[in-house]
């Protein structure tokens, strides 16, 4: 099953780097022949790009939502995703919708789309570092899909 993992943020604007943090750790270890790992600064339907011709896609990405606890890991099947699930975080709603259109219209996109989004503390100015519980979060999302992965 060729499979894509995609980190998905800003890594110039602290929490919000999570998904490219952790695809560079999975980048490192992946003997995977087929799983290609990448990262984008982009969003919504730009990711399409990147994901259409595999089976399946893992994007990780950073999510802000009201109450949340920063270092929370939601796990998004988007095939059964539900908009109460998770809500006021425009950026993972952006990447959702914009692939539940696409899925309706275009057969080249994955069948299986998983979403690891990462509930971030500090992304209001610049900085590379994560903050401690986003960090830590990103090293136990990196060894799931290490281990899940077969990578």
């Amino acid at each position: 099953m060729r499979t894509i993992i995609l980190g998905i943020g800003n890594e110039i604007v602290k929490d919000d780097g999570v998904g490219i943090f952790v695809a560079h750790l999975l980048k490192i270890v992946n003997k995977n022949k087929d799983v290609d790992i990448e990262t984008t600064n982009s969003a919504g339907i730009y990711i399409l790009d990147f994901i259409e011709g595999y089976d399946r896609a893992v994007l990780i990405d950073s999510i802000k939502t009201e109450g949340g606890e920063p270092g929370n890991i939601y796990e998004i099947n988007v095939r059964n995703w539900n908009s109460k699930e998770i809500s006021n975080s425009v950026h993972t709603v952006d990447v959702i919708n914009a692939l539940t259109f696409y899925k309706k219209h275009d057969t080249r996109l994955p069948d299986e789309i998983l979403l690891y989004a990462v509930e971030i503390g500090d992304a209001s100015g610049f900085g590379e570092q994560l903050t401690p519980e986003v960090r830590k979060s990103a090293y136990t999302l990196y060894i799931k899909l290490k281990k899940e992965l077969s990578l």
